[in-house]
């Protein structure tokens, strides 16, 4: 076990720190980040996350700073998105929460009409993102991985084989 947890370990990307010329993914796009002195401010320009910064120590907690900030942006476009194809089955719209998830996309508590989803979600494309979505929408009618839930959610993503493909790949790089 322990030798396997090395190599486990050992294929793992370093861990992200907000340093000049690191990249991460947003939206499924690179981002590189960059380093101004100034005081403390995030801003996307183009392709860059720009941190002004009075003390490069600050680097992280800026940018995470920033990071939540679009995520909290982001999340309304993205459940309207998905919310306007699956509204038709009829269900009551759930509450959405996000939160730093490691080993999943998302969770849902159908009972309680709670579906809590990884930040991380955007790093990703925004049609594997909504993928994630729509699948945790579907844990509203059918709770677990059985026949009628994979039926459901063909219904919404008939490539969703591929789409799994994809979130499993490690294309995209976090932030954490």
């Amino acid at each position: 076990l322990t030798a396997a947890r090395e190599r486990a370990e050992s294929r793992a990307p370093a861990a992200f720190g907000w340093q000049p010329g690191e990249q991460f993914h947003l939206l499924g796009r690179p981002v590189t980040v960059e380093h101004r002195e100034g005081p403390k401010a995030a801003c996307m320009q183009e392709d860059r996350l720009v941190l002004t910064l009075p003390d490069p120590q600050q680097a992280e907690a800026v940018g995470l700073e920033w990071y939540e900030a679009f995520c909290r942006e982001r999340l309304p476009l993205l459940e309207q998105a998905a919310w306007e194809r699956f509204r038709v089955k009829g269900t009551a719209k759930p509450t959405l929460r996000l939160r730093w998830m490691t080993s999943r996309w998302g969770s849902c508590l159908s009972r309680k009409g709670v579906i809590t989803l990884s930040k991380r979600l955007f790093s990703l494309p925004p049609a594997l993102a909504e993928y994630v979505l729509l699948h945790e929408y579907c844990h509203l009618l059918h709770p677990n991985h059985q026949a009628g839930f994979y039926a459901l959610l063909e219904e919404f993503v008939p490539n969703r084989r591929q789409h799994d493909r994809e979130l499993k790949s490690g294309r995209c790089r976090f932030v954490k």
